[in-house]
């Protein structure tokens, strides 16, 4: 009778641990089938049964983050990194809810520590990713180098690098527009980018207004002579060969990353600190960053077909506004990941902007079940339906 007084009160604690268990193995099984809000569910129960419980809150937190519920699993798993800061999977985990939230200044901080605990290449992508939405390219640049060498057939390295590179030509072509908007400089960066949207007429004017106030710049003349090339015009491109020839070398003194441009030493202009934002020296970072992109999405061409091959592909088509070709792309992208948001966002606009408002609008309705507040999507959808005259919708 005495050994059965022991056993008695212990019995309630051993049904209660039998079903957490259970909700245990339940929660696990509903994650494994991709029912994420169910798991949630019932991990929420379990931490509220055995709170503090570091593993249970992580597993929280992964069913938040994996059932598309970002602000709760960046919450959730902010938890457990007060409990146990250099939990690999909370750190990881976390910064992939800050990029899902569109914070990526927010994802930098994890991710750099979990980098510090266990270099990973998906996490210095993560982390170069993270850097460049957070309009830091030159870090991002940074990461993304790295990683081609320890991911060389990557594409998303290549299409990552190259657009680190094209965000840093942007900033140094930002800079010197802000010191002086009618500078020769900003002429022959506004040149080239006229020549990439094919419109020659406008290119020939800012190359000639360039070419007026620094008659000693080389590539000037050269980029003119391409351009009546493109135009038909050979015997004018032979004159203005004949300019860049005879122009004298770079003088490395006093125009030193002239010199390098002229060279080929790309990548010092475009790593190495400035040490004054002088309009010389952004308009070859500007030239060396160009230079750079170009060589890396031509990299990314070489490999075999990729999200990113398709997506840079629209992005040109899009910027000559060749808008049912930026669809053809987009719907490429979307075969190779199928139903991600972001690409039927992209091609939701492409849609619009070729005036396919029928289709736009249907793609946008259907984005919106998930996200509708997206500006974005709500302005494709509102002005498709006035272009479709139904202003009242």
């Amino acid at each position: 009778m005495l050994y059965a007084l022991f056993l008695f009160p212990a019995a309630p604690a051993v049904a209660q641990q039998e079903a957490l268990a259970a909700k245990s193995a339940q929660a696990k099984q509903w994650m494994q089938t991709g029912r994420f809000d169910q798991a949630a569910a019932l991990y929420a129960e379990l931490v509220k049964a055995v709170p503090g419980n570091p593993g249970l809150l992580l597993d929280l937190g992964l069913a938040q983050h994996l059932g598309g519920h970002e602000p709760e699993a960046a919450a959730t798993l902010e938890q457990v990194l007060k409990l146990q800061p250099d939990a690999l999977p909370a750190l990881v985990t976390l910064a992939s809810a800050k990029l899902a939230m569109d914070r990526p200044a927010e994802a930098v901080a994890p991710l750099r520590k979990a980098l510090g605990i266990k270099p990973d290449v998906e996490t210095r992508g993560m982390l170069a990713n993270a850097l460049l939405e957070a309009k830091r390219p030159e870090e991002a640049e940074a990461e993304y180098r790295k990683l081609t060498d320890a991911a060389p057939d990557d594409a998303r390295v290549w299409y990552g690098l190259g657009m680190a590179y094209q965000a840093i030509a942007g900033k140094a072509f930002d800079q010197l527009q802000r010191g002086n908007p009618v500078s020769p400089y900003v002429s022959a960066l506004v040149a080239d980018t006229r020549v990439q949207r094919k419109q020659y007429r406008s290119a020939f004017f800012f190359y000639s207004e360039a070419a007026k106030q620094l008659p000693q710049l080389h590539g000037i003349h050269a980029a003119l002579a391409e351009l009546y090339r493109k135009t038909g015009h050979n015997d004018w491109a032979s004159e203005e060969d004949a300019r860049e020839s005879g122009l004298p070398p770079a003088d490395c003194a006093a125009h030193p990353l002239e010199c390098q441009f002229v060279g080929g030493h790309d990548l010092p202009i475009v790593t190495q600190p400035l040490r004054a934002p002088a309009p010389e020296a952004l308009y070859w970072r500007a030239k060396a960053a160009n230079e750079l992109a170009l060589q890396s999405l031509f990299r990314l061409g070489q490999l075999p077909p990729s999200v990113e091959l398709h997506q840079l592909r629209a992005e040109i088509a899009r910027g000559q506004g060749q808008y049912l070709e930026a669809v053809t792309e987009w719907k490429a992208a979307l075969a190779l990941l199928p139903g991600n948001p972001r690409i039927r966002q992209e091609l939701a606009v492409s849609y619009f902007m070729a005036q396919d408002y029928r289709t736009a609008l249907a793609e946008a309705q259907d984005l919106m079940k998930r996200a509708p507040a997206a500006p974005e999507l709500n302005f494709i959808a509102g002005d498709s339906l006035l272009r479709l005259e139904d202003p009242e919708k």
